[in-house]
């Protein structure tokens, strides 16, 4: 049965398992722009009653690119990344937002009307993952990720991972962390079109100066590398099981609830439990009513992928 189940394993990643458009965000555009990545964004002008002309707010992006969305060498992988920075109208004594939105049409330097990416056929979309640095300048700020998943109807699925650090503490030392989430599914219809943006929060609780740096943007398990998830503060053995699956803690973790929840391949949730550790011993999640297949364990300290075969 292994055999037969670890060729039905090769089968089901297609070879139209692409990833997101410039996603490692490699290639931009002479006007110093990321090409398919921008946001919508005007200068607020007025007319000075007094003598006629035009005026404009004095926007500070904090950047010497002029745009809340630029390029950075400073990359997870590869020699590009991207920098979102809030920016900050210096006429109205505002803080602007920042952000980026995935679009299609490279020829545009921003998304305008976006009707989102063509998803193509056989593509798995499962999956809202990148690596990311995180360098807030207040206690409010919060970054939101977000894919959606439209079919013909309309909504038919979505990830959103929430990126908060009020404790932070800028050291000079910030390194690259893993964020991951699953689409969580709710029609079986086929998906034909995905939007993915990262915001900054809002005017209420952006601080001017707060930037992210977002690399490796994937949306399918190709991303999902068992090395990709050592950020998780358990892990668990074995990774491959007909019957029991064990969680031990790491890392100096020293929450002893474990509250869990574990998908499918494609994204649905199966089961969701909390359960007590007792000491340094592992616990023991029984797995063998899950149907033979890959899975992934969710908790609020990390991910691991595991098959029940």
């Amino acid at each position: 049965m292994k055999k037969i189940y670890l060729l039905l394993l090769l089968v089901a990643v297609p070879a139209s398992n692409a990833q997101v458009i410039n996603g490692d965000f490699e290639n931009v555009k002479p006007n110093g722009k990321v090409s398919n990545w921008g946001i919508n964004f005007s200068i607020p002008v007025g007319i000075d009653l007094g003598t006629g002309e035009n005026t404009s707010d004095t926007i500070l992006f904090g950047n010497s690119t002029g745009f809340s969305c630029a390029p950075t060498n400073d990359s997870y992988s590869g020699s590009k990344a991207l920098e979102i920075r809030n920016a900050y109208n210096l006429t109205q004594n505002l803080v602007i937002p920042g952000g980026a939105v995935l679009f299609h049409d490279a020829t545009q330097d921003s998304p305008g009307w976006n009707p989102g990416v063509p998803i193509e056929p056989g593509m798995n979309v499962s999956f809202l993952a990148f690596h990311y640095k995180y360098i807030p300048f207040g206690v409010t700020d919060v970054i939101e990720a977000e894919l959606t998943v439209l079919g013909e109807s309309g909504e038919i699925g979505r990830a959103s991972i929430q990126i908060a650090e009020p404790d932070y503490v800028y050291d000079g030392n910030v390194q690259f962390k893993y964020a991951e989430t699953p689409v969580i599914y709710t029609s079986d219809e086929t998906p034909l079109w995905m939007y993915i943006s990262f915001s900054m929060g809002t005017q209420e609780n952006a601080t001017f100066g707060t930037k992210i740096i977002i690399d490796d943007v994937r949306v399918n398990n190709g991303a999902l590398s068992t090395t990709q998830f050592t950020n998780s503060n358990f892990a668990i053995f074995p990774t491959v099981t007909n019957q029991h699956l064990n969680v031990v803690l790491k890392n100096n973790n020293n929450d002893r609830t474990f509250k869990y929840r574990i998908y499918a391949i494609d994204g649905k949730l199966v089961r969701e439990e909390s359960v007590e550790f007792n000491g340094n011993s592992p616990i023991s999640i029984d797995v063998s009513s899950l149907t033979e297949g890959v899975y992934f364990i969710k908790s609020k300290n990390g991910t691991a992928k595991f098959i029940r075969e």
